[in-house]
């Protein structure tokens, strides 16, 4: 597609920021940065009830997303991602 720039990680982002947040040895900080701070910088209600399960657990991440007509090559591509997002 024309005008393209960036990388496609919007399949995978809470499970590469887990990543990133558990290399630097912070993952205490990961249910706040995702679930807490938005809400409280806005004045919103926080939604803390638990919905989804993260892993430590490994998985092959696609070569390509097909979508519609056209192809996306996600950051990764072929190699893997080391934490899992799974519904409870």
């Amino acid at each position: 597609a024309c005008g393209c720039a960036g990388c496609y990680v919007g399949f995978a982002s809470i499970q590469l920021y887990a990543e990133t947040f558990d290399k630097e040895g912070k993952m205490d900080k990961l249910k706040a940065f995702l679930c807490e701070n938005g809400s409280k910088f806005y004045g919103l209600k926080s939604f803390t009830q638990p919905k989804m399960k993260l892993e430590k657990k490994a998985w092959k991440v696609p070569d390509i997303f097909e979508l519609g007509d056209d192809v996306v090559v996600p950051l990764r591509a072929g190699g893997e991602i080391e934490w899992t997002l799974s519904s409870l």
